[in-house]
């Protein structure tokens, strides 16, 4: 945290624009860090006289404050007021002051910390959970799939598992679309096996761009470096399946013949 205390003096110079304190706070601000923000009174009551007077035809520089030495710090105070964020800034007379206003400002924050770090103690108990019951699901249907189906069922098992772990598959599926192991087998590349499911993908420009897609009309956009991406994926996945195949001696057509409808895409 930062705690900044903007008294009557200036203060060394950081360079011909900002104090050491100036540039120190413009630091905590870009770093994110929270900022504890006080102002002593009657310098505060200075700047409100500064303020009032910069639209007037004389130089308010020229002014001698009674509270500050450097009319300098006003722009200081005008800084602070003027961010989005860390910008309370409160007026103090003595060290009680800032002493109150400090307990009562970290207890908040001390609050929320803990809050957060039980929230996110939940979430992590809950993921847990949830990868336990995974886990638990999946050594159960390997079980009953080794028990009780034949050789071509188990080996649909297979290829939609290796499907479902693919990054081009999922971007099929983000389109709405259900590809099934016979048309990553029929089709030799990604953006081919998209079209034949009914769906197109518009190529951008810009490098690494935003991915958009649309699963009411199939349609989406991504850039050139994404789509080379997916498409090494999918020469990979329709490689593996081959092999796959290959090895159980279940011709093609066979296994053309035992699918039905293909993944289901997850709701939108």
């Amino acid at each position: 945290m930062f705690v900044l205390i903007i008294g009557g003096r200036y203060g060394t110079d950081f360079d011909a624009d900002q104090s050491v304190t100036n540039a120190e706070y413009q630091e905590a601000v870009r770093q994110k860090v929270p900022v504890f923000a006080l102002v002593e009174r009657g310098t505060f009551a200075d700047f409100e006289v500064w303020r009032a007077n910069q639209e007037k035809a004389f130089d308010t520089s020229e002014i001698a404050f009674p509270n500050a030495d450097d009319a300098r710090i006003f722009t200081f105070i005008e800084e602070v007021r003027s961010q989005s964020t860390n910008n309370a800034l409160v007026p103090f007379a003595d060290f009680e002051d800032i002493e109150t206003y400090l307990r009562q400002q970290w207890a908040g924050l001390l609050h929320s910390f803990l809050t957060q770090m039980r929230e996110e103690s939940k979430v992590s108990e809950t993921l847990g959970g949830l990868e336990r019951i995974s886990r638990r699901v999946e050594v159960l249907s390997t079980q009953i799939l080794e028990s009780v189906g034949n050789e071509e069922t188990k080996l649909m098992a297979e290829l939609y598992d290796r499907m479902l772990g693919s990054e081009a598959v999922q971007r099929m599926l983000a389109l709405g679309l259900r590809p099934t192991p016979a048309d990553i087998l029929t089709h030799d590349n990604f953006l081919k096996c998209t079209e034949a499911l009914g769906g197109e993908w518009t190529i951008k420009d810009d490098e690494g761009g935003a991915i958009t897609q649309n699963r009411h009309d199939h349609r989406g956009s991504m850039s050139q470096d994404t789509l080379d991406r997916h498409e090494r994926d999918y020469e990979e996945l329709c490689e593996e399946l081959k092999k796959r195949v290959n090895e159980s001696g279940i011709d093609e057509a066979t296994l053309r013949a035992r699918v039905e409808t293909g993944i289901e895409p997850e709701a939108a």
